[in-house]
């Protein structure tokens, strides 16, 4: 996997992700906040699309678990880097689970499984790029008491400036979907939300499913001109679902098979060649900027 090495304000970062996640955060009345010394402000050495995501596994699964109170994201200079923290006032995490909560689909146990789903792969993958990046990432909570979720990264601050994006393009493009209607499937909330926005500002309607089984309930009763479906799901992957919905449109003799773009933290040739024989027409990894989004969308439809 490639890390890049770029220029980003990454007090700017973090304030586009809180804004990103603050309709989620507002639903159950929690307070937002960012916190960082003078000494954080301007740009940095780094990967910011791949921080990015770390930030919004960490906030989401905060947000999650959080019922009252808040959740705030903290940034520190520290002497090989940065240092940015996570902290709620969640359910916590027992010690004992805490050695084991990065592992793929891991569940909180101590009772708490019965109120909330897992973290699924947010904080695997998470773990990943923070080491990619040469970091580490980690964990200090309690039962009750909260949590705080920690990464440090080593990383140098830009003596030049970061680049400003040219937003002509994709202010063109907004909207130019309406009327179209779009199915996402994703067992993660948060990122059924973060796709949802995407989708919305280019103007379509958009319908959430859970799960494969969910989706297949869904495309039987109403025709979609899209379908974003992530490849890790539980029960039925994303594999499955789309291999029975081209089923399904074979024994229906559909005029026009609905086109599938596949989501997926994996970058591997295996997995692009897997999506084609399972009848999906795209891929995309994660993270992905918003440009790259709407382009692979863009060029589904017009195919």
């Amino acid at each position: 996997m490639n890390y890049q090495q770029d220029p980003f304000n990454l007090v700017e970062t973090c304030q586009r992700v809180l804004d990103m996640l603050l309709p989620l955060s507002q639903q159950k009345n929690l307070d937002l906040h960012l916190n960082y010394p003078p000494t954080m402000v301007g740009d940095w050495i780094g990967d910011e699309q791949k921080i990015k995501q770390v930030l919004v596994n960490l906030l989401g699964n905060s947000i999650k678990f959080t019922a009252e109170g808040e959740v705030q994201l903290k940034l520190k200079h520290i002497n090989h880097g940065i240092r940015i923290e996570v902290v709620d006032t969640g359910i916590g995490i027992a010690q004992a689970e805490i050695d084991t909560i990065f592992e793929s689909f891991r569940q909180v146990s101590q009772g708490t499984s019965r109120r909330f789903s897992g973290t699924g792969l947010g904080l695997t993958i998470s773990q990943q790029f923070v080491e990619g990046m040469g970091g580490q990432i980690g964990v200090d909570s309690q039962l009750s008491r909260g949590s705080t979720f920690w990464l440090e990264i080593p990383c140098k601050k830009s003596n030049s400036k970061s680049k400003v994006a040219d937003t002509s393009s994709k202010t063109n493009k907004l909207g130019i979907y309406c009327g179209r209607k779009v199915l996402i499937v994703d067992d993660e909330f948060i990122n059924r939300e973060i796709v949802t926005k995407y989708l919305e500002k280019l103007g379509f309607s958009v319908d959430q499913a859970v799960e494969g089984e969910d989706c297949l309930k869904l495309f039987k009763l109403g025709r979609y001109d899209l379908i974003v479906m992530d490849l890790q799901m539980p029960v039925l992957d994303g594999f499955q679902t789309a291999q029975q919905i081209r089923r399904l449109e074979e024994r229906e003799v559909v005029d026009k098979r609905v086109p599938i773009l596949a989501l997926s933290a994996s970058v591997t040739g295996q997995v692009w060649n897997k999506c084609q024989s399972a009848g999906m027409d795209g891929y995309l990894s994660k993270p992905f900027k918003t440009e790259e989004f709407q382009q692979k969308v863009e060029d589904i439809l017009s195919d």
